[in-house]
């Protein structure tokens, strides 16, 4: 059989798949299960995002303008309280950022500063806090789309993604995001 005919099962497809995956990066059978769900998960729900959020052109300004147009409101925003809670102790360390900071930013300090300010609460309102969990989001679809996420591994992504995508999916749920 040729490598590109369709299995006649999800579970023959499913294998195949981590078959050679794993063939040519090893490192993906050392992958926990929640983790690769997350890559799922996320990976899925990202494409809506940026399908809805910024007419599939994702990028720094289109996703601070949604953020800006989305201006949520002090009760809107502490429904993403938690995943702010969780990805400030990931990368804040006393009153600076961390070297987990410096790996999800990739040297982009552009990118990095509305994320910092948000992580520090120099920047306190919503639509700053909105904007540096979605520019979090949008790091890690870079890292994980582009690659550098296989350079360090994907072992303690979980709760990365997982929160990620909870932010996305909130995002979807507590703005109308209407198209053109």
């Amino acid at each position: 059989m040729a490598a590109t005919t369709l299995p006649n099962t999800l579970a023959e497809f499913k294998k195949a798949i981590e078959e050679a995956l794993r063939d040519q990066f090893p490192d993906f059978g050392e992958t926990p299960g929640p983790v690769m769900i997350g890559v799922l998960y996320f990976s899925t729900v990202w494409s809506l995002f940026e399908f809805r959020a910024t007419n599939t052109n994702a990028n720094q300004d289109s996703i601070v303008a949604f953020a800006r147009k989305c201006a949520p409101s002090h009760d809107q925003i502490r429904e993403f309280q938690p995943a702010f809670d969780y990805f400030r102790a990931r990368y804040i360390e006393g009153h600076r950022t961390n070297h987990k900071f410096a790996s999800l930013v990739s040297g982009n300090s552009q990118l990095a500063k509305p994320i910092e300010d948000a992580l520090l609460e120099r920047e306190s309102s919503g639509t700053a806090k909105l904007t540096g969990l979605l520019l979090i989001a949008y790091c890690l679809r870079n890292n994980l789309f582009h690659g550098t996420k296989w350079a360090w591994g994907l072992g303690d992504q979980y709760e990365n993604l997982a929160y990620a995508t909870l932010v996305l999916t909130e995002t979807l749920s507590a703005f109308a995001v209407e198209l053109g």
